[in-house]
């Protein structure tokens, strides 16, 4: 239950006008301190432990084939493999080539995002995107180590 606030003492302010008004100001603090620079998008972020979760829908069909898909890889590179890691090694290669999927979605047409429930129209607009990303990885450097 809601408490109740007495006349005498005041509205209840979360965020304070002071506070907010602080926060506006830039104090001797910060500006003594140098911005910090901000890291590559092209250069994996340093190590953390993995806690958020990211979710993609897919249907009974493709989750066969994906799963055979990444046990043939893991048969080819004779090491367990799971759909994780080759997800994790999609997402560093498109953290890589940030710079040239940007270049190409600049140059593609401009993309209208269907409705959920038009399925062709979203496979083709799928399409279209895939298009632009292995554009991309196709001018991709190989990476040195």
């Amino acid at each position: 239950m809601a408490k109740r606030i007495r006349e005498q003492e005041g509205h209840y302010d979360p965020v304070s006008q002071k506070f907010l008004a602080e926060l506006a100001s830039p104090g001797p603090a910060r500006l003594d301190k140098p911005a910090a620079p901000e890291p590559s998008p092209a250069l994996p972020p340093p190590l953390k432990l993995r806690s958020l979760e990211k979710r993609v829908l897919v249907d009974a069909d493709e989750s066969v084939q994906i799963e055979a898909q990444v046990q043939r890889l893991a048969a080819e590179l004779r090491t367990p493999l799971k759909l994780s890691h080759v997800l994790r090694a999609m997402l560093l290669l498109f953290r890589r080539a940030e710079p040239d999927v940007l270049a190409r979605a600049r140059q593609a047409s401009p993309l209208s995002r269907p409705a959920n429930g038009d399925l062709e129209a979203l496979a083709r607009f799928e399409e279209e995107i895939a298009g632009v990303l292995a554009a991309a990885f196709r001018e991709l450097p190989p990476r040195r180590p």
